[in-house]
């Protein structure tokens, strides 16, 4: 349970660090950066946080489960 909510904080400080230039900031990124590769990266990153939650409720239910969800994250 510890080691998925860890992944579920992490999760969300990365979200929040990548959607701050992305959304609030845009002068951050470099002019040159390719809109489709960002967009593409900020789709990758809405599974995230989400899957990560889920992972977290079955740490509660069924352990094993939420280590099959967290694996299938990484890959």
């Amino acid at each position: 349970m510890v080691y998925t909510a860890w992944f579920v904080v992490t999760g969300l400080i990365v979200d929040l660090l990548w959607r701050y230039p992305t959304r609030w900031r845009p002068e951050l990124l470099d002019p040159q950066a390719d809109r489709a590769e960002l967009a593409t990266y900020s789709r990758i990153l809405d599974v995230g946080p989400p899957a990560q939650v889920l992972a977290l409720v079955f740490a509660f239910i069924y352990p094993p489960v939420s280590l099959i969800i967290v694996g299938g994250l990484v890959i």
